[in-house]
């Protein structure tokens, strides 16, 4: 049986080649081909909720046979997915043979021995198929057919058990790259640097790569400081060229991210060594999970910045900042938010279907944190944007317009903000052609931060506050807003004054987000709001929780309540 009537006897001929190009595409599907079209995959196959949204769930390449060169391209291809991130099966078919990957799992290590691929790539299957075998296709069929796909039976049916048994999603991109930053952090940390310090490193470093491989830095940037450097890897084997990099950069980003430290003289007193820089480049190209470094094939790299999504800096940072300071997370009763729920929740307030073609939203985050809500608004607004006008947006003054007029944040934590306002930085350059604009001294990225109290800001920014949202904020009270998104702190422990008195003022239960969703309706008298809060607001039978629920379902208009509370129970591997 060819390869292809396989193909369409488990119902994947749907799938969508990644160069087709037509009208009757979503909106979402158009915006993942185009991000995947170089990973060397033939099509992709999406799953379609009853809202339109298109989610991609499977890659699928035709081969000839699995020889060493193609064998060699499999490799090349699961890492290209693996820092995608989005799709956990990747189906390879020949005219006789199927094979399903894993890409929840590390990619292969391309050492310079010879290695074995097929071997190798063994420990990436789940399973493969001869057609010839009626049994494996009645299996395949089974398990791993569209069928099986859409209806997610594949994570409860016993004959699945070792699907779920191979698929580790604590091995996929982001949680294995915050495993490395914290194997780094605690590595420099017992060498004597301090954690503030090690987190403003290793922050530079994340920043750089995103903007070096999304081919936002000039060629020439690097030689500069380090005679034939062609990267920042090639610096990092230099103090004083690193040091020189840092100080250009932090002109370049108005001194929201690359601030350094100096004395009363303006002398840099950041002090690192060459071994120590080591370690950062070790954790960038092939991960630091404890184990000596092993000797890869040259301009080869674990991490691909290019395809990791912008929006993953702010779930990577923050996981990284909680687990290295836990306790940070206990008094703030901050949650990160997985993209997946930011993206549900933006397709209920924010879809961008080609009939999308409003861009003119004001947006507020109150609690931004490092800002994912913020940078997948300002993704969605230039969709839109570009919806209406029929093109791609890739002006830097109308994209930064777009920004400044449009996206906003409050958040008490000043590094979470940093990252935030550098993540937007990241989507806005994303959208440049070319992407090496904003180093045009004509083109200064826009000051986005506002923070009093930080001396290293050059200029107060009227997008992103440093402030505690809860106090009165007259430049933010001052703005009416069309959408209220985000994921408020909850938690009925270590209150602020400022929670404390504002809930006594409505006799509300003194519960952390309470005042957040009550004070988003002054934010918003006649826009729209789509916050996250925890389930006992709505259970709760104590009386200060019942006037809140008065106060919340007489004067307000609520639209939807989805419940989420059930994935509590669903296991950590899931």
């Amino acid at each position: 049986m060819p390869g292809q009537e396989v193909i369409e006897s488990i119902g994947l001929d749907r799938a969508k080649s990644v160069n087709f190009k037509s009208q009757e595409l979503l909106e979402s599907e158009s915006i993942v081909l185009e991000q995947v079209r170089e990973f060397g995959v033939d099509s992709v196959y999406f799953n379609t909720d009853d809202n339109k949204n298109s989610f991609p769930a499977v890659f699928l390449k035709k081969i000839n046979s699995f020889d060493d060169k193609t064998l060699q391209e499999i490799t090349d291809i699961h890492r290209k997915i693996w820092n995608y991130k989005k799709v956990l099966f990747l189906y390879v078919y020949s005219d006789t043979e199927i094979r399903i990957y894993n890409c929840s799992e590390k990619p292969i290590l391309k050492t310079k021995e010879n290695l074995d691929l097929a071997e190798e790539l063994q420990s990436l299957e789940i399973k493969s198929y001869l057609y010839s075998d009626k049994e494996q296709l009645k299996e395949l069929n089974n398990l791993f057919s569209r069928i099986a796909i859409d209806s997610g039976i594949v994570w409860t049916l016993k004959e699945a058990q070792f699907i779920r048994d191979k698929i580790k999603l604590q091995r996929r991109v982001d949680k294995y790259l915050v495993e490395s930053l914290i194997n780094t952090a605690n590595q420099l940390e017992e060498q004597g640097l301090d954690i503030n310090f090690i987190h403003k490193i290793i922050l530079r470093s994340l920043f750089l790569l995103y903007l070096e491989d999304r081919g936002a830095t000039d060629k020439e940037l690097y030689s500069l400081y380090e005679t034939g450097a062609k990267s920042y890897f090639d610096i990092l084997d230099d103090v004083k060229a690193t040091y020189q990099l840092y100080e250009r950069l932090e002109e370049d980003f108005n001194g929201n991210v690359f601030t350094l430290e100096r004395d009363e003289n303006g002398k840099i007193t950041e002090t690192i060594t060459v071994e120590q820089l080591k370690l950062i480049k070790k954790c960038f190209i092939s991960g630091n999970d404890n184990t000596p470094q092993t000797q890869l094939f040259e301009d080869w790299r674990l991490f691909d910045f290019s395809i990791i999504q912008i929006e993953l800096l702010s779930e990577i940072y923050e996981n990284f900042l909680f687990k290295t300071d836990p306790e940070l997370k206990k008094k703030t009763g901050t949650y990160y938010t997985p993209p997946a729920l930011v993206e549900f929740i933006l397709n209920e307030k924010l879809p961008i279907n080609k009939s999308d073609e409003n861009y003119n939203v004001k947006i507020l985050d109150p609690s931004c944190g490092s800002g994912i809500f913020l940078v997948q608004s300002f993704k969605r607004l230039v969709k839109r944007y570009e919806n209406q006008h029929k093109g791609k947006l890739t002006d830097f003054d109308k994209l930064k317009k777009l920004l400044t007029d449009n996206i906003f944040g409050v958040e008490l934590h000043s590094q979470a903000i940093k990252v935030a306002a550098f993540s937007l930085y990241l989507a806005l350059v994303d959208s440049l052609d070319p992407k090496t604009l904003w180093q045009n001294e004509k083109h200064r990225l826009p000051y986005l931060i506002n923070n009093p109290n930080d001396k290293s800001l050059k200029q107060q920014g009227k997008n992103l506050f440093c402030r505690d949202t809860i106090e009165q904020n007259e430049e933010i009270e001052a703005i009416e807003f069309d959408l209220i998104v985000g994921n408020p702190p909850f938690g009925t422990t270590d209150l602020s004054k400022s929670v404390k008195t504002y809930c006594d003022k409505y006799d509300f239960a003194k519960e952390m987000v309470l005042p957040f969703l009550h004070k988003a309706t002054k934010f918003a008298p006649n826009g729209e709001i789509a916050l996250i809060f925890n389930t006992k607001i709505l259970t709760n039978t104590g009386g200060t929780y019942q006037n809140f629920r008065k106060w919340l379902f007489n004067d307000c208009y609520v639209e939807k309540v989805f419940n989420f509370s059930i994935l509590r129970n669903a296991k950590k591997n899931f």
